[in-house]
């Protein structure tokens, strides 16, 4: 799949970016969430997220739309 921010910026700036976050707010991650082109799920407010960095992969809800709506 296409996603736009990953094509809007390079490499080096989304990694810049990444490490920039991570230094500010070390006990989170962060997260872009995009809509997949051909999905019917309502846009969502912004793209990019703080995540808890102990969140894991079985609590990470299966719609992120309430993770971030709530």
């Amino acid at each position: 799949m296409n996603w736009q921010y990953k094509r809007s910026l390079p490499f080096e700036v989304r990694r810049a970016e990444g490490e920039k976050i991570r230094a500010k707010y070390p006990d989170k991650i962060p997260v872009i969430v995009e809509k997949a082109p051909k999905s019917r799920v309502a846009e969502l407010d912004k793209k990019k997220y703080l995540v808890p960095s102990d969140l894991t992969g079985n609590t990470f809800p299966i719609d992120p739309y309430k993770l971030f709506h709530e």
